[in-house]
């Protein structure tokens, strides 16, 4: 769309597009880690899970979308 590239884009010679998708990506991974939400910890102290057992259930979301 012209008149919608930051100064950042342009003097970086960067497609515009690469940092939305760069932060969508980036905050779908907080399905795969522990600090997505502070609910996550009390659920890990509570019920004894580890950090991989967040990964495992989490990695699998990110695919979908």
């Amino acid at each position: 769309m012209p008149g919608t590239h930051s100064i950042t884009d342009v003097s970086m010679y960067v497609n515009p597009v690469t940092f939305p998708i760069a932060i969508a990506v980036s905050s779908s991974t907080a399905f795969a880690t522990l600090i997505a939400s502070s609910t996550n910890a009390l659920f890990m102290t509570a019920g004894g899970y580890k950090f991989s057992d967040f990964a495992k259930a989490g990695i699998p979301l990110l695919f979908p979308v």
